[in-house]
Order: structure tokens, then C-alpha cells, then sequence
């Protein structure tokens, strides 16, 4: 099960009336968040929308963005203070 697709919906990896972690079906859940991703394309926003279970497929697919991806430091989880500092919301690491 991939996180995005769980929480926003997949119709490749859920069946319409499977129950997501939200509470909601998956039909309702990824209705929700095709009307949010409307939204910001109506504000004039550029929206580029993924679903991991695309994410994965492409890194078994594809030898050079699976080599991208092995090349990234490794940062493990979040630490909540640094959002104070801005560690994770600007192009340097604190």
C-alpha cells in the first residue's frame, strides 16, 4: 500500500468502494483531491500530480531515475524543529 495513493486515492491500486485510512471510499477520496488539484490549476498555478504506485513503477522501469534516486543523501525522517529554522523548506541543508 503507498502512501499517497492510500490517502489520496488510486484507482490503479483500490477498487472504487474499498475503505481508505481516511474513513472514505477510495471513489469519494480520489474525487476529493481531483476537485483540490482543480482548484489550484484555477488560481493559475502549475500542478504536476504523481501517485507513488507511478513513482515505483517508473524506478524498476527505468535504470538511470533509479540511479538518480540511489544518489540522493539520505536524510531519514523529518525533525519538526528544524521547520523553525528552515531546514527542510529552502535549497540548503541545516
Amino acid at each position: 500500500m503507498n502512501n499517497r495513493c492510500c490517502y489520496h486515492g488510486c484507482n490503479k491500486c483500490f477498487e472504487p468502494k474499498d475503505v481508505l485510512p481516511t474513513g472514505l471510499t477510495n471513489e469519494q477520496q480520489f474525487a476529493l483531491t481531483k476537485n483540490r488539484e482543480v482548484e489550484i490549476l484555477d488560481m493559475g498555478l502549475d500542478l504536476m500530480s504523481i501517485n507513488t504506485c507511478e513513482i515505483e513503477q517508473q524506478l524498476r522501469d527505468d535504470f538511470e531515475m533509479r540511479a538518480f534516486f540511489a544518489n540522493l543523501p539520505e536524510q531519514g525522517p523529518i525533525a519538526l524543529r528544524d521547520a523553525y529554522f528552515g531546514g527542510y523548506f529552502f535549497n540548503y541543508y541545516s
